[in-house]
């Protein structure tokens, strides 16, 4: 969820991620990369959320779960693995009925800090994937929209696939 939609209505507690939604790296004049968030980055970021070594996370969004994954991902990349995604997110929250609140929460206060190392065997890098995807070992997975493949989104800049590649887009249900 962003700011907007966190500020319409969230589940009670729950306190809103600032920054980019796909948490990544910031240039040297603050602008984004195409790279994941360094781990200071990240580090400041958990802090900011009041995110400790004993903490819980639980993410959610209103895109069908892409913000929520995104940052699940960004976590366990670099070792915070005590995060989950809420299944079914802020639909299925909203949905079933459960309670709802409009007021800011406050981060918590950290006892200790999250420690976090980044672990580069969940990510590939472009120059791997340029050595091994005509591997058959190796499948590729186009998970972009329909839209997106075809360049008819929005922020699409270039449409189109990998040689050999296919995409199977998965509507979130309405």
């Amino acid at each position: 969820m962003g700011a907007y939609s966190y500020t319409r209505a969230h589940i009670p507690g729950a306190v809103c991620r600032p920054g980019h939604a796909y948490i990544k790296e910031l240039d040297e004049k603050g602008g984004q990369t195409v790279l994941v968030a360094t781990e200071t980055q990240v580090h400041k970021l958990l802090g900011d959320l009041g995110i400790g070594a004993g903490s819980t996370v639980v993410v959610y969004d209103d895109w069908g779960a892409i913000f929520a994954t995104r940052l699940w991902w960004v976590l366990k990349y670099y070792g915070f693995n005590n995060v989950k995604v809420l299944d079914g997110g802020w639909q299925n929250w909203v949905s079933s009925g459960l309670p709802v609140s409009f007021a800011a929460s406050k981060p918590a206060q950290i006892k200790e800090p999250a420690s976090l190392c980044a672990n580069p065997q969940v990510m590939v890098t472009m120059d791997e994937l340029l050595q091994k995807y005509k591997d058959p070992a190796w499948q590729v997975l186009d998970v972009r929209s329909v839209n997106e493949f075809e360049g008819r989104a929005p922020r699409q800049q270039e449409n189109g696939a990998c040689a050999g590649r296919f995409t199977s887009e998965v509507e979130p249900d309405a």
